[in-house]
């Protein structure tokens, strides 16, 4: 077994086994209030209905229950209290639709986790032969490890888009490496209609594309030039294009998805270091017991991974060709333009989860000083923890 499927398969036992014992083990936090059954618990009149109900409704929690949703029932722009999903970009749950076809809400969980579990094994096979061609064979065992074992790993087993992301992400920068642009266009779209930081991906390939390194040409080579196959790179915000239209059709703001963040808790844009400012007065209040317990822990766990994060990327920078550190910068700015009540960098452990640059360089880094084994045994530990929590309704989303 290769080390991209060894990560694969101990990483998700690690998180279906915990996520089974902490639905059943600890109390159902707030998110458990307003789930509905029908999504969450599908399995009703089921044969191994508690089979089922143990090992695939623990997953699915806040966003999975809107994909799953939508992936039932559309959209559903008349109807007002579900406005919220406009948020919610297409691909993911249009692929859940067709592969669980006019089924029952049940069929659309599985075809939901099995898209995601595969979507994650083709991306960490494709991620490390990405990375063996960047950093080595002993850095890309590394990174598939480190990666599957992330402390919010779990999100790659739940019915969410970070595999799906994950996969086309790093698919877009190997056909870039190895000079297939059409495939490399292609599949930056796809990514652009998973989530809108799909989009960014047009400028990294940019780069790949006119500065190397790319298997096709020398790199760096000695005066950039452009052929016609470049414009198989305006493919990649085809996406986000195309949901906005869908949007402008059928509600009248082509930018729904971006207007409706507020209901989500999100603010207007804001610079990233306003966002950094209200982030360490949260942490700080976080650390002294001040507010809510209930965002006590999210805001601790975000606020360890910001300042990580941003030495992640400066070591991208360092490490690897200039477009993974453009890519992993535009991503973590993006990431943080948009505070959110009472948690500012709500979600950002989420979001730069399938930026895998970032990824890259840890595990250079780790390889570099010998304790890969121990990074990836403590990144399990609190793999583990976060799971226990998300399948408990906390509120890691």
């Amino acid at each position: 077994m290769g080390p991209a499927r060894r990560a694969f398969a101990g990483s998700r036992l690690l998180v279906f086994v915990v996520a089974a014992f902490a639905a059943v083990a600890f109390p159902a936090g707030i998110g458990a209030r307003t789930a509905e059954r029908g999504i969450v618990h599908p399995f009703g009149g089921w044969p191994l209905r508690g089979l089922f109900d143990s090992v695939l409704s623990p997953l699915v929690r806040w966003d999975g229950f809107w994909y799953l949703r939508i992936a039932e029932h559309g959209y559903q722009t008349h109807v007002e209290a579900l406005r919220g999903g406009r948020v919610f970009f297409p691909l993911y749950p249009l692929l859940v639709r067709g592969a669980g076809g006019f089924a029952d809400n049940g069929v659309a969980l599985i075809a939901a986790v099995v898209i995601s579990l595969a979507a994650l094994a083709v991306g960490l096979t494709l991620l490390h032969r990405l990375t063996a061609m960047e950093l080595g064979g002993r850095a890309a065992d590394a990174t598939v490890l480190l990666l599957a074992f992330a402390p919010v790993a779990f999100f790659f087993s739940a019915p969410y888009t970070e595999s799906l992301f994950l996969v086309l992400s790093v698919g877009a920068f190997l056909a870039a490496r190895r000079g297939r642009w059409a495939l490399a266009g292609l599949a930056a779209g796809a990514a652009s209609g998973t989530r809108s930081t799909g989009a960014l991906l047009l400028l990294p390939l940019l780069i790949l594309y006119l500065y190397g390194p790319r298997a096709d040409r020398e790199s760096p080579p000695a005066r950039p030039g452009v052929r016609p196959d470049i414009l198989w790179l305006a493919l990649a915000p085809v996406g986000i294009v195309a949901f906005s239209l869908y949007l402008r059709e059928s509600t009248g703001d082509a930018l729904a998805w971006a207007h409706f963040q507020p209901l989500f808790g999100r603010r207007a844009i804001e610079w990233p270091t306003e966002t950094v400012r209200q982030a360490a007065v949260a942490g700080f209040h976080a650390l002294k017991g001040d507010g809510s317990h209930l965002y006590r822990g999210p805001i601790l766990v975000e606020s360890v991974y910001l300042p990580a994060a941003l030495v992640a990327t400066v070591g991208v920078f360092r490490r690897l060709p200039f477009a993974y550190g453009a890519y992993s910068l535009t991503a973590l700015l993006l990431a943080i333009s948009s505070p959110a009540y009472p948690e500012p960098l709500r979600s950002l452990p989420r979001l730069l989860l399938p930026v895998f640059p970032l990824t890259m360089w840890l595990a250079s880094w780790t390889e570099r000083r010998g304790i890969t084994r121990g990074a990836i045994v403590a990144s399990g530990a609190a793999l583990a923890v976060l799971t226990a929590a998300f399948a408990s309704w906390q509120p890691y989303v």
